[in-house]
């Protein structure tokens, strides 16, 4: 039985999305910049937009959409970690839609090999 409440649980699944997303925009920068020393996680969000460079015309559109929703995502879970919202438990079901939106970025992300 664990230790904690629902709130606490969906407080760590935030935290886990935040971290995905700060991996995702790493490995992006990683694989566009090719830096010569190893990258922080700073600046997350621009560059999530990094993911770009690998999309064809064809799925442009729909690549910086599903970045533009992780930048949202990753400004929300800030918002909750930080306590700059009234309420700290984010239901379940905005969670799983934050979920499955980060898993369709990681997707696009390995298909472009970043």
């Amino acid at each position: 039985m664990p230790m904690y409440g629902p709130g606490t649980e969906n407080r760590i699944q935030t935290m886990e999305l935040r971290i995905r997303l700060e991996q995702l925009g790493v490995d992006a920068f990683h694989h566009v910049c090719k830096p010569a020393k190893s990258g922080s996680h700073t600046r997350t969000q621009s560059r999530l937009l990094l993911i770009l460079a690998g999309s064809s015309t064809e799925d442009w559109q729909s690549t910086y959409h599903a970045i533009h929703l992780g930048m949202y995502i990753y400004r929300r879970t800030s918002d909750v970690l930080h306590g700059r919202i009234e309420g700290l438990n984010i239901p379940q079901v905005v969670l799983d839609e934050w979920q499955a939106a980060v898993d369709g970025l990681e997707k696009i992300a390995r298909q472009q090999g970043a």
